[in-house]
């Protein structure tokens, strides 16, 4: 018998500086509609993000502590 459990996985590319406020409203954007689309994992891109401050990193890292199951990622070409 074989068991399978679906995973429901969004994807938010973040393109362009990313301050704390404009952080802050993607967060909770990106919570919302996670709930609403009943999503198990959030992937946040921030390959097109230049430049992030602590104050951003921080920021984000309290929701991965809090909020849901969000997965950073910030790929480079080598």
């Amino acid at each position: 018998m074989e068991l399978s459990i679906p995973v429901k996985m969004g994807v938010l590319p973040l393109v362009g500086d990313i301050d704390t406020r404009r952080s802050h409203e993607l967060m909770e954007k990106a919570l919302t509609s996670a709930v609403d689309l009943r999503l198990n994992y959030i992937f946040i891109d921030l390959s097109g993000v230049p430049i992030i401050d602590t104050m951003v990193a921080n920021g984000f890292s309290n929701y991965q502590r809090h909020a849901y199951r969000i997965i950073l990622t910030k790929w480079r070409k080598l």
